[in-house]
């Protein structure tokens, strides 16, 4: 009956509208926002001596690559430093080592040099079939024209067309914001209510939070069912790490002191994002519970150790009111 009475007035309140709007700009986002890298990637492409045809074979090439044509290495390498290139490959055929990647990342580097590699390929092929056959330029595309419709087609059948979109990391760092958000409501009501100011109203503080954070489980629902990939477990889990967090917070942190960090804190959480890619900073990445629920899509243990850790504090917690309690 009281978990009723608290979900129906959070949901009266200013902050629940906030929360809905959390949700809403979510999906309105996701629905009319690609952050898909436009066009194609551009690719320079450097030869020092014979190349073989290779970067006129790239030149010609209909693909996601552009490739561009660089007449000494020294430009090649300055422009994929200035990000005017994503990539750059040097050609030299007459070392053990004949190609030079720059710029590789963990992005689109990998199928960069695929495509660059199935090129050089086709020319080696070709070349190949020639000594091998005994053939001339005529006669080779004469029987490739011949070959060429015996190979490989492929059924596409559901196939996806899938946007680049932070899906996952907007979603953990506003539902972390949206449980801030409940404790702020509990801090604003016991400045406002006599009884929670008494022993009877502090019991009740773990149903008031769990009532908002039901409520907030069930707003943010929605948003799990729009990518590509929908892990409800993971999901539920990190709810439960937020309402533990929320029980924490009301239970050892006084108003002033949560409405003086509650900005730090929001500001960190949604930087902190961002750090998952600095190996220094790592730490720094893990102490806010909104990346364990992004971690988690790769790694499973990681949102398990966090929601275990939250777990041992909270009952720690509790052990120590409880004695407190006991012996007041």
């Amino acid at each position: 009956m009281k978990f009723l009475i608290f979900v129906k007035r959070y949901i009266r309140t200013p902050l629940f509208v906030i929360v809905c709007l959390c949700s809403l700009i979510i999906c309105l986002l996701y629905q009319n926002s690609d952050l898909t890298v436009p066009g194609n990637i551009k690719i320079g492409v450097y030869a020092q001596g014979v190349d073989d045809g290779l970067i006129e074979k790239l030149l010609a090439k209909n693909s996601y690559f552009k490739y561009y044509k660089y007449d000494n290495l020294s430009s090649l390498q300055d422009n994929v430093k200035k990000k005017k290139v994503s990539y750059g490959f040097s050609i030299d055929l007459s070392k053990d080592v004949p190609f030079t990647i720059y710029g590789s990342d963990d992005k689109f580097s990998e199928v960069a040099k695929e495509d660059f590699y199935s090129t050089y390929f086709e020319i080696l092929s070709e070349k190949y079939t020639l000594d091998l056959l005994k053939l001339n330029k005529n006669e080779y595309q004469k029987m490739f024209n011949s070959q060429i419709g015996r190979t490989y087609k492929f059924k596409y059948v559901d196939s996806d067309i899938s946007k680049i979109f932070p899906l996952r990391e907007s979603s953990a760092v506003l539902m972390f914001i949206a449980m801030l958000l409940v404790c702020l409501d509990y801090f604003i009501i016991t400045d406002r209510s006599e009884f929670f100011a008494t022993f009877a109203g502090r019991k009740n503080r773990a149903i008031f939070v769990l009532g908002g954070m039901t409520v907030n489980f069930l707003v943010f629902f929605p948003t799990i069912l729009l990518g590509n990939s929908i892990n409800i477990l993971n999901f539920t889990i990190y709810n439960v790490i937020l309402l533990l967090i929320a029980f924490i917070i009301v239970s050892v942190l006084n108003r002033d002191i949560f409405i003086k960090s509650m900005p730090i804190v929001v500001m960190m959480s949604a930087i902190s994002v961002f750090m998952t890619g600095i190996e220094n900073l790592r730490w720094i990445y893990l102490l806010f519970p909104s990346n364990s629920y992004v971690a988690s899509y790769t790694s499973f243990v990681t949102i398990v150790f966090y929601l275990a850790v939250i777990v041992v504090i909270a009952s720690l917690l509790r052990f120590k009111n409880y004695f407190s309690l006991k012996n007041m």
